[in-house]
């Protein structure tokens, strides 16, 4: 097992002959005296600053060969950061800007958790559904903004609302009529509650033993359930997010078990849910899923064609396919922080599904679309899950993805959360 990357390879703009030496340099550089081996947080960013210092657990698997943090961001990552925003560096400072300003910044803001979550599709009924996805990203949004600037404001105020929800949570209704959602909620909810969690913890915010364990609890009883292994009869984005929640809730839990079983399921589901010529001419089967060759262009939205990149909703809308596809990248990045590469064992897939779907968001009427209607969108979730990706495989690697690229800056200084795609400009940035 390899450690977690670096600070991307861009941002040192060197060859990747010289990136060992580089990130030697770069973590004696970010040591503070009396810190060891230990990356410190520097004083001084941003206007809710304290000068409190963020200890980042070393890079270091455990006995489980899990490393922490862990969760779509390292140690690396949030001290990299932490240096670009206290330097007011773009684009990071401008999308640090926006999630202190955001509601879910806000140091009043106010948890609502409730007993038993549950959505119907549609969020009709709304029985918590709202209010667990506002909190998560609340949590995750504070946690960030503790680590990057050592306001410990900040980390009480995450750990308040994780607390909440780990005091009062009890589970999520599903059924096939009126609370169809309570495997996808759970998984998007799963997904960033972690990551909020996951920083608080290994960052010296000061979250008590006894909280986190019942956090753990929670996880496992209320969230794990509902996830682990998927669900029979969800789409490709459902797959997807239960995938990513697993993985997460896995490394926050430092279960090895839940975490493989996580990769799993996401390498057995991709393949099904994003098309390759070299697949034949139908795409793969998903697995767990009542679909036969015979109804397969319906669960496809009856594609006129198969062409490389095609997303399995595709032909529904934008949104729900970058649901599901930054779910996608999302587990992968956490993944690789753990030491497994994804993004390697499926990079011609991604990126052709990147660079298809973008290009069409770019110029509806451009010529190859493989839909029998035009283009659709349904809401903003589809600007949210295209940083991460292209960090990695533009950045990381030096892949061209110009039609992801213009695609994402156009919504750059406009950087957000939405469900389970969360400030991704602020923690993934390439310029």
């Amino acid at each position: 097992m390899r450690l977690p990357q670096p600070p991307r390879r861009p941002f040192l703009e060197l060859p990747l002959g010289s990136l060992v030496l580089a990130v030697a340099l770069v973590a004696a550089f970010l040591v503070e005296p009396g810190q060891g081996t230990r990356s410190g947080a520097s004083s001084g960013a941003g206007p809710e600053d304290r000068s409190s210092v963020v200890t980042l657990d070393d890079a270091v698997p455990t006995a489980s060969g899990l490393v922490h943090p862990g969760i779509t961001t390292s140690s690396a990552q949030l001290a990299f950061v932490k240096q670009k925003v206290a330097a007011r560096a773009e684009p990071w400072f401008g999308a640090f800007e926006r999630a202190r300003t955001s509601s879910f910044g806000s140091l009043s803001y106010t948890p609502r958790p409730v007993a038993w979550v549950g959505c119907g599709s549609g969020n009709s009924p709304d029985e918590g559904c709202t209010a667990e996805m506002n909190d998560a990203q609340a949590a995750y949004t504070h946690a960030l903004l503790w680590a990057y600037t050592g306001d410990k404001r900040y980390a009480a105020k995450s750990i308040q609302i994780l607390n909440a929800w780990s005091s009062t949570l009890q589970g999520h209704r599903f059924d096939t009529t009126t609370y169809k959602n309570g495997h996808l909620q759970a998984a998007w909810a799963g997904s960033v509650f972690p990551k909020a969690a996951e920083i608080i913890r290994h960052t010296g915010a000061g979250w008590a033993s006894a909280d986190v364990a019942r956090f753990e609890a929670v996880l496992r009883n209320a969230f794990l359930p509902m996830v682990r292994d998927g669900w029979a009869g969800g789409g490709a984005n459902w797959m997807m997010s239960m995938s990513e929640a697993t993985i997460n809730i896995g490394v926050f839990l430092d279960d090895r078990s839940v975490f493989d079983d996580g990769v799993s399921d996401w390498r057995a589901t991709v393949p099904s849910t994003i098309y390759l010529s070299s697949d034949g001419a139908k795409p793969v089967l998903p697995p767990a899923r009542a679909v036969k060759s015979t109804n397969l262009d319906a669960y496809w939205y009856n594609p006129t064609r198969y062409v490389d990149g095609l997303q399995g909703e595709t032909c529904r809308d934008m949104d729900h396919v970058v649901m599901g596809l930054g779910a996608t990248l999302q587990a992968a990045e956490t993944a690789q922080i753990q030491g497994v590469d994804l993004f390697g064992e499926q990079q011609r897939r991604l990126t052709a599904a990147m660079e298809y779907n973008a290009r069409y968001l770019n110029n509806p009427s451009a010529s190859g679309w493989a839909c029998p209607k035009p283009l659709k969108t349904i809401g903003t979730t589809v600007r949210h899950g295209w940083e991460l990706g292209y960090a990695h495989y533009a950045g990381d690697r030096g892949v061209s993805l110009p039609q992801s690229r213009q695609y994402m800056q156009q919504f750059r200084t406009r950087a957000w959360t939405e469900l389970h795609l969360n400030w991704q400009t602020l923690t993934h940035a390439v310029p």
